[in-house]
């Protein structure tokens, strides 16, 4: 029996026992904004009731949260390149989004597949760097892109002898996942718009929510060890 997957498997769960054993908080605020997305996520959609339309955009804002888990999961488990070239993704998506929004021709355009790469469709798709939040999710797509997708060269820019060989570090672990921790409430805000008129009655509770949960985050960033002294215990 070839035990190749195990040994991936178990070198990865090393690593990702690590941070949730070694810095808690910083796991569970991970835990703690995810759950609390996919409820304020589920909350809007049982308000909307049934369309189907409105059913893919869901839908696309799932695959979103999705991609964001894999790739904290990745980072977490010091496959930087690899995380990076999914967080990559869920900056794409949100930006889908927000082009399937705008205009029922940009939807159909979208499932006919090739139609996407129309300079229309790719015009309504472009972040608007004069909104913070978009800026926010077109430097992280940028990031990824330039490091992740692209370069090839993150993990390697960070190896050290470690108990399972040449890894990356748990350095550069903290410094990818700050884009991760700094990005996520912003492609879930980009989608909130798009997915909420902004004159809906719940649409500030919605929108304080995310306020809430990117604090967290920052919170974490300015604060816990992790990110200011990331001193590994499996090297």
């Amino acid at each position: 029996m070839n035990d190749q997957l195990n040994r991936y498997l178990n070198r990865n769960n090393l690593f990702a026992q690590e941070i949730e054993e070694k810095f808690p908080q910083v796991w569970d605020v991970v835990g703690e904004v995810i759950q609390r997305i996919n409820t304020l996520m589920h909350k809007i959609r049982d308000e909307q009731g049934k369309d189907k339309t409105r059913e893919i955009l869901f839908d696309l804002w799932g695959s979103i949260g999705r991609y964001q888990i894999n790739s904290i999961l990745n980072i977490f488990s010091r496959n930087l390149d690899e995380g990076l070239a999914i967080l990559r993704m869920a900056a794409e998506l949100s930006r889908t989004l927000k082009a399937l929004e705008q205009k029922e021709k940009n939807y159909k355009m979208w499932v006919r597949g090739k139609d996407r790469y129309s300079a229309t469709f790719q015009t309504d798709a472009k972040f608007d760097l004069n909104d913070s939040t978009e800026k926010r999710i077109f430097d992280t797509y940028n990031f990824c892109s330039d490091y992740g997708t692209h370069g090839h060269k993150t993990s390697a820019l960070y190896l050290e002898d470690t108990l399972t060989g040449r890894e990356p570090s748990l350095k550069g672990v903290s410094q990818v996942s700050e884009h991760w921790f700094i990005s996520y409430v912003p492609m879930h805000r980009l989608t909130l718009k798009c997915i909420v008129d902004l004159s809906a009655k719940n649409y500030f509770e919605y929108d304080l929510e995310l306020t809430v949960l990117e604090t967290k985050l920052l919170e974490r960033i300015q604060n816990d060890p992790f990110f200011t002294q990331p001193v590994s215990f499996v090297s």
